[in-house]
């Protein structure tokens, strides 16, 4: 289990030795921030406001989706978005002013015209978007993985030993794929070993393909592992979590300059 609160109890002593008020990570549509479901477990389309307290912090999600919200996140009080016409300015004025909070801590990541249309809107309010500041503390908090996120890290990482199992088994055993039928039976094996999805589009390029370091597009009808060179890159998702892992298929014999190719590899391991 995640300890959300342990997490928010770090943010809210940072907080405080700077003297600040408030922190507000922001989770939507063009300013995404996976801090957000760090420090409390929600998936996103959201705002976290956290007030550093004693002995705990005072957490506050507003929500575009409420169900999900009272789900997932280990917070004090949920509200709606759509209570301020789901209007970012709106809600943080709302927020910020029953609270009387007057400093706020804001992702410098944020783009420049929203956060000035938000100094615009609350003038009252004194926002600081640092790369030294928020962004830097939780990029050190989150460096250092505790226990759940590294249990959570393991079974991503067992669940794609387990794709690749099943894909070394279905090359070996002589049967051609395409392209899009490996990515498709890694998604849907994913997916029943529990995962999220695909931590990233899987990309398959057969030997016509396997030219690119990043084919475009990542899969198509045609064939994979016919005779020559495939290439097959993936990961999986699991709570968060991505794994990724990349291989070489060969059929058929191998050229001089593949046999190179597959000794620089082995050499560089």
């Amino acid at each position: 289990m995640h300890d959300y609160r342990a997490r928010q109890r770090r943010l809210s002593q940072w907080l405080a030795s700077r003297g600040g008020e408030a922190a507000v990570v922001i989770d939507f549509e063009g300013t995404r921030d996976r801090c957000l479901r760090y420090l409390c477990g929600h998936v996103g389309d959201a705002l976290l406001f956290l007030f550093p307290g004693r002995p705990a912090a005072d957490t506050l999600l507003v929500a575009w989706d409420v169900a999900l919200a009272e789900r997932l996140a280990a917070v004090d009080r949920i509200l709606p978005y759509e209570q301020y016409d789901r209007r970012l300015s709106r809600a943080l004025q709302a927020v910020l002013s029953e609270r009387g909070t007057r400093s706020v801590q804001l992702s410098a990541r944020l783009p420049f015209a929203l956060v000035e249309n938000l100094r615009a809107a609350l003038p009252e309010v004194n926002f600081t978007c640092r790369e030294d500041g928020l962004d830097s503390f939780l990029a050190g908090q989150r460096a250092v993985k505790d226990a759940a996120e590294i249990a959570c890290l393991r079974r991503a990482c067992q669940i794609t030993n387990e794709l690749l199992a099943l894909v070394e088994e279905r090359l070996k055993g002589g049967r051609e794929a395409s392209e899009v039928d490996l990515a498709l039976l890694l998604e849907r094996e994913a997916r029943l070993r529990g995962a999220e999805g695909m931590s990233f589009a899987t990309l398959a390029a057969g030997p016509r393909r396997s030219f690119a370091v990043h084919c475009h597009p990542p899969v198509t009808a045609g064939p994979f592992a016919s005779a020559g060179l495939s290439i097959l890159d993936f990961g999986v998702s699991y709570e968060g979590y991505a794994s990724d892992v990349t291989l070489t298929a060969l059929r058929g014999a191998s050229s001089t300059a593949q046999r190179a190719m597959r000794q620089a590899v082995e050499d560089a391991y």
